[in-house]
């Protein structure tokens, strides 16, 4: 069993930034792929799709994820785990250079302690989520059906869910905050008008990971250089098919 805490101190600071720029699967994927070789501070990056699409783990067999989702956009990440259908979702990826003790910190206890900040961002939003223990695993393919120890749990049924890339000591973790689980809609109330864009709740995230915060917007150089990897790398029917 494991306790929630208020986590404020995992990094001193915190660059935020929510993404303007619609981008299809493959560009959001080389975006964080970009980011990941150029921050020099913790960067948390908050996005949406442009279309629908699934993303799946570096490690999953293709002809697998072809024949659970026959027909639809399929890119492979960087990151493992597992199937992730996207388009509902809110969408976030941590960037840890290597300059960070976090970023050599094991994988299963950064999971956590970043699964508990999210667990009590969204208590302060009136969702009461929990971690998952082993009695919750389920073993699958598809992320949002399976989930494992440590993920968060609200009304017995998965809502968020990531996976990891290390890079030259660098660390990628790339998470999804499934919206469709009812109660876990993140509206918010001013002058007669509900948002649903999930900025409210990742700001309250990101104040649980760090206390000092800084607004960044993309730079014009970040999103060329994700659209010349997208063809390069998340486009081909080489990265597509390398498992």
């Amino acid at each position: 069993m494991f306790f929630v805490v208020n986590l404020k101190n995992m990094f001193s600071t915190l660059d935020l930034l929510f993404s303007s720029t619609p981008l299809e699967g493959p560009e959001q994927m080389a975006l964080d792929e970009v980011l990941l070789g150029v921050v020099s501070r913790p960067l948390l990056r908050v996005y949406r799709w442009k279309s629908p699409c699934v993303t799946f783990g570096y490690f999953q067999k293709q002809k697998l994820v072809e024949s659970l989702y026959p027909n639809q956009d399929l890119i492979r990440r960087w990151s493992g785990g597992g199937c992730v259908e996207h388009g509902e979702d809110f969408t976030f990826s941590l960037m840890i250079p290597e300059s960070e003790a976090v970023a050599s910190q094991k994988s299963s206890l950064f999971y956590r302690v970043l699964h508990e900040a999210i667990v009590v961002a969204l208590q302060e939003h009136q969702i009461g989520a929990r971690l998952a223990t082993a009695e919750d695993q389920v073993v699958g393919a598809s992320c949002f059906v399976a989930p494992c120890p440590c993920d968060v749990m609200l009304d017995g049924k998965k809502i968020v869910g990531g996976a990891q890339r290390r890079s030259a000591g660098r660390l990628l973790h790339q998470g999804s905050l499934c919206c469709s689980v009812t109660g876990c809609r993140l509206q918010v109330t001013g002058q007669g008008e509900e948002t649903k864009t999930g900025e409210f709740f990742f700001l309250s995230l990101a104040k649980q990971l760090s206390p000092e915060l800084n607004f960044v917007e993309e730079k014009k150089q970040w999103l060329e250089e994700a659209y010349q990897l997208s063809f390069q790398k998340y486009r081909s029917k080489e990265w597509q098919r390398k498992r």
